[in-house]
């Protein structure tokens, strides 16, 4: 199935504070493409997924038990591959642990700090069972707050502040949710 891409406009997500050296703490004003009300997808054919490596996965068992992943996902692809990608990726995690009600996936290039617990240089996705998001109120929190509806809400980095290792823009996607991995 075709990727759920829509038109994005440029807008402002905020600052994201961002652990340096030293306890030392930055911040930095990062932009998200958000998708608007273009039009449909089409039936186009789906984008390859690209090779990843899962470094570290977890089952939070809290009151809306969820699964993290962070993944490693080869630098430079083209955002539909990125986004498809990750968008496996997060079908995966939701398989992980039939417990959870939602997964989170973060990606990360070859060479980054994908352990340290700061943000992601490749991207972001989450994938839910029952279309109540991350927290139980219908709402994910990739990109500037995308709504669930029972698919794979993705955000593919397109420029990172190497300096930090953290994404400073962002595009969102939408990925159907097919069957879990």
């Amino acid at each position: 199935m075709g990727e759920r891409r829509r038109n994005v406009r440029r807008g402002c997500l905020g600052c994201m504070v961002i652990p340096v050296v030293a306890g030392i703490v930055a911040f930095a004003l990062v932009t998200i493409n958000p998708p608007d009300d273009g039009p449909e997808p089409t039936n186009a054919p789906a984008a390859r997924v690209a090779p990843y490596q899962v470094v570290a996965s977890e089952h939070q068992p809290v009151a809306r038990p969820r699964n993290v992943f962070r993944v490693v996902i080869e630098d430079g692809l083209p955002p539909d591959v990125a986004g498809a990608t990750l968008a496996a990726a997060a079908r995966q995690a939701l398989a992980f642990n039939r417990d959870a009600d939602v997964a989170t996936v973060f990606g990360f290039r070859p060479g980054d700090d994908a352990l340290g617990g700061g943000g992601h240089t490749v991207g972001k996705a989450e994938i839910s069972r029952d279309g109540k998001g991350w927290t139980g109120d219908g709402m994910f929190t990739v990109g500037a707050a995308e709504e669930d509806r029972g698919d794979v809400a993705v955000s593919v980095v397109t420029r990172v502040f190497d300096n930090v290792q953290v994404a400073a823009e962002e595009t969102v996607m939408r990925f159907p949710r097919e069957e879990e991995a």
